[in-house]
């Protein structure tokens, strides 16, 4: 994201709202008044919060503190839950979000207690927002939905707006862009009515990336170009700098080098403009990003570098990090492997330190607990010393007296009753946490693991330069089930033959991915070790290549893949093919035409056969696509049954005209319209080329 935003307003639910010009020492003087009526004096140190709120965010914090404490001395449960929140949601900004979720919480139980509805929704929002950046989408969500649940009951149309796109940036966040461009509309639709005008402007900005993110440019064009109209009304040049990025960041995508360059330039002028450093630092990231692409290496350096040095100065580890990975791809293309690996390293390192804490508002709910038991406490000893007994009423008074000693009596075993079962949960709360840090551990070495196992992976695939310098006019989209896939695709060039293919091992997950990595092996063997040329041939000896690895197990391996593998002899204009399994489709003159591939796996079978190779005179505009089961075989619609090769080879023949990465994005949208909710059933990967 450009920057960070937070969809938040600041809590002034009994706050008068003074000229900004005020001045602060005058405030302060009202404040140390003891003679001011405590409400004047809470409103007086508010207003200094405000004033100080994101300019000095220290004196903020101070600030809310002594109205925390004014707030709890005089009984003024309303400001005192103001000042908890207003804490929680600075610590929040501080990245300290333990704190944040505490004190978010504490103004929460107490906004529930004196049945204050505003701040209820005011805390909940905060509290999703915190879950959401330690990565908690799910008591994310939850505390969101609650947000809006109470909006909408009190009928806030601006803050039914901000909750509707707090939840839509949770499904943006897990790639859910169905949701999260619905729940987008929705606040659209509000801003659009309250004529919000930079409200509005945000939401089309948001739409047109989701659309951008998904693969659907021509959507993801029309609102960021609604978007523009208006950012020119608004006339706000930080939300001017946010859409140029996003037009550039489209426009990287679809290749357009210069068209992004453009963009990039109209927005680093502006953040040289405002002095925007976050901006600024973004801005080179997305330069170097463009040079990198074209082979600039030189200029790609030049900014990568300068990125770099800003984003240590602002620091904010998300831009570093982006710069990392881009130095390290830097460096491996100009074959520097060491400080390739320097980089990389660092890459890892930041990505490592972003992660998020670990929850612990269950003991912070106990503190408070214990808290207020204590003060209520505290409260009736400071009663029975300010008693004044006359002599007339002593004998009655000390009968009161000798109860409210037995009282008091009562409460102190009360109270040390609440402080035992604080410790005990205490402790359980230890145990449980410490079993739980275990768990995560686990967990985390697990993840880590298949993470790296991606890495891996994903070193296997061939970039996208080399497919594209191969041939131009394509697309791969390749949508793993899970972190690896048992999907992979291939590609190699060598003496003026081109071979690309899709191949679907056995399984998904990390078996699935093993496979692959054995599979793909025996594929370069069989092209660069051993020469072949004729697809069928090559598909011959993988067979034989994958059987003798596994062969070596003491128990019967049958794992392999299906396969698509095409051959472009450019010399000559001639395709070649063979499949196990998996079949080829292509237009040829706007006719759709099929081969059927061999019907058995690349892998142990009972009567293996030689493949067969089949020969095409490609004429220019044919378009060739290979793809495994995973598209058809996905369930959705509204009776949630199977896509079905007959209905993808509908849309394609509906889509074959349009250029390459369109269809891809097009692919895309119908894929995630058609599974709606329902779970992704495998691994989806389909090559599209155009001769």
């Amino acid at each position: 994201m450009k920057r960070l935003i937070y969809s938040l307003l600041f809590l002034n639910f009994f706050y008068n709202t003074f000229a900004k010009e005020v001045n602060q020492d005058s405030l302060y003087k009202v404040y140390l008044n003891s003679k001011v009526a405590d409400t004047l004096r809470l409103r007086a140190i508010n207003e200094i919060v405000a004033n100080c709120y994101y300019s000095t965010p220290e004196s903020s914090m101070k600030f809310s503190r002594m109205m925390l404490q004014l707030g709890r001395s005089s009984g003024a449960a309303k400001w005192e839950a103001l000042a908890l929140n207003t804490i929680g949601f600075l610590y929040q900004n501080k990245r300290e979000y333990s704190s944040a979720l505490k004190y978010n919480m504490l103004a929460l139980d107490l906004y529930k207690k004196i049945n204050f509805k505003k701040g209820i929704a005011s805390a909940e929002s905060y509290i999703g927002i915190s879950y959401k950046n330690i990565a908690d989408y799910s008591n994310a969500l939850k505390h969101q939905q609650t947000c809006l649940k109470i909006n909408l009951e009190l009928k806030n149309k601006q803050e039914i707006a901000y909750a509707y796109a707090n939840i839509s940036a949770i499904y943006g966040i897990l790639n859910n862009f169905k949701k999260a461009i619905d729940y987008h509309f929705k606040a659209l639709r509000i801003n659009e009515e309250l004529k919000n005008k930079e409200s509005v402007l945000s939401n089309y900005n948001s739409i047109g990336d989701f659309y951008a993110r998904q693969g659907g440019f021509n959507m993801a064009f029309e609102y960021l170009n609604k978007a523009k109209k208006l950012v020119f009304e608004v006339n706000d040049k930080e939300k001017t700098a946010v859409l140029y990025t996003s037009f550039g960041k489209i426009y990287l995508e679809l290749k357009d080098y210069n068209k992004a360059m453009e963009f990039f330039n109209k927005c680093l002028k502006i953040d040289e403009e405002i002095n925007d450093k976050y901006g600024l630092a973004y801005d080179y990231t997305e330069i170097g990003e463009t040079f990198l692409s074209i082979k600039k290496y030189d200029d790609a350096l030049l900014y990568l570098k300068k990125s770099e040095g800003l984003a240590k100065e602002v620091e904010v580890l998300e831009i570093q990090m982006e710069i990392y990975k881009n130095l390290y791809k830097l460096y491996q293309q100009i074959s520097k492997p060491d400080s390739a690996l320097k980089y990389f390293q660092s890459f890892i390192v930041i990505k490592d330190s972003i992660e998020g804490e670990s929850k612990k508002e269950e003991i912070a709910r106990q503190e408070v607990k214990f808290e207020y038991a204590t003060k209520a406490l505290a409260d009736s000893i400071l009663l029975l010393n300010e008693k004044k007994l006359s002599q007339v009423q002593l004998k009655q008074e000390e009968i009161k007296r000798y109860s409210l000693y037995l009282g008091l009596l009562l409460l102190l075993l009360f109270a040390g009753f609440i402080f035992s079962r604080f410790k005990v949960t205490q402790k359980q709360n230890k145990i449980i946490e410490k079993q739980k840090h275990l768990v995560e551990e686990k967990q985390k070495e697990i993840v880590d693991s298949i993470t790296y196992a991606k890495r891996l992976q994903d070193a296997i695939l061939p970039p996208g330069e080399f497919v594209s310098k191969q041939f131009p006019e394509n697309f791969i989209l390749y949508l793993p089930k899970d972190i690896v896939a048992g999907d992979f695709y291939w590609m190699e060039q060598i003496n003026g033959f081109s071979f690309i293919a899709a191949a679907d091992s056995t399984g998904h997950g990390v078996p699935g991915a093993m496979v692959s990595v054995v599979c793909s092996n025996a594929l370069n063997r069989a092209v660069n070790e051993f020469k072949l040329i004729s697809p069928g041939s090559i598909l011959n000896k993988t067979r034989d290549l994958v059987l003798e690895t596994f062969g070596k197990a003491s128990n019967d391996v049958k794992d392999g893949m299906d396969i698509s593998l095409l051959c472009y002899d450019i010399n000559n204009n001639k395709v070649f093919w063979s499949g196990a399994n998996n079949p080829l489709w292509y237009f040829d003159s706007g006719a759709l035409k099929k081969i059927v591939a061999n019907k058995q796996p690349i892998g142990k079978t009972d009567s293996p056969t030689p493949f067969t190779t089949h020969e095409i005179v490609a004429a220019k505009g044919t378009t060739f696509y290979l793809f495994t089961d995973g598209f058809a075989d996905q369930f959705g619609g509204s009776k949630g049954k199977k896509f079905k090769y007959r209905q993808l080879e509908d849309f394609l023949t509906k889509n074959a005209n349009d250029p390459m990465e369109m269809q891809r994005g097009k692919l895309i949208e119908e894929f995630e319209l058609w599974r709606g909710d329902l779970e992704q059933v495998d691994d989806v990967c389909i090559i599209g080329i155009r001769i």
